[in-house]
């Protein structure tokens, strides 16, 4: 069964997007179909957001789901963090990742304001689920745009083994992120666009 609820032209919208963003950067070879699809796309544990800017698609994130009671549906970064994972979180805690995290080349100059956005797509998911802790895997040279929001690294830094860039694991511990955002002056920004 299909988790996702987003149409087929949004669906269609985020895997061209990916591509478009993707080849921009270098990170993966040119392909026939001009998409990114993997199998983790339309399982019923993740779900897939799409930001628009003047009806043209600027940005795209997935958010998937662990669940200690279907420890067979799996969450992206297990394919290459799998260890670092049961040794930080053990095999009962429900965890949420943020995952195929992209912004149109064109949307560059709006780039942290879109991202915040879609980041709280996920926070919402979190909530729903009750996760405890949100993971990311970025490349290291997007770290700092993650502690931002309390992530903390939880690796050291490898190759992706699907694309031609590193990553490092990031954690969030959500319940501490909520409560700073919700209590922290200085975290207005995030309040007013729906962090909670």
């Amino acid at each position: 069964m299909h988790y996702s609820q987003i149409s087929k032209s949004e669906e269609q919208d985020i895997y061209e997007l990916r591509y478009r963003a993707y080849i921009d950067n270098g990170s993966i070879d040119a392909n026939l179909s001009e998409t990114v699809v993997d199998n983790y796309d339309g399982a019923e544990n993740c779900k897939s957001f799409i930001e628009y800017i003047d009806d043209q698609p600027a940005g795209s994130i997935r958010a998937c789901v662990y669940q200690p009671s279907k420890p067979h549906l799996r969450i992206p970064a297990m394919d290459n963090y799998e260890k670092e994972i049961r040794h930080k979180f053990g095999s009962n805690t429900i965890l949420i990742e943020a995952n195929k995290f992209t912004i149109g080349p064109q949307y560059q100059k709006c780039m942290r304001a879109l991202k915040y956005k879609l980041l709280r797509r996920v926070f919402d998911e979190a909530l729903k689920v009750n996760a405890e802790f949100l993971l990311g895997a970025p490349r290291p040279t997007q770290a700092r745009f993650y502690k931002h929001l309390f992530f903390e690294p939880i690796s050291g830094v490898k190759q992706s083994k699907i694309n031609k860039f590193k990553t490092m694991l990031l954690a969030c511990p959500l319940a501490n992120a909520r409560k700073e955002i919700r209590e922290n002056p200085k975290y207005h920004n995030l309040r007013a666009i729906g962090f909670v």
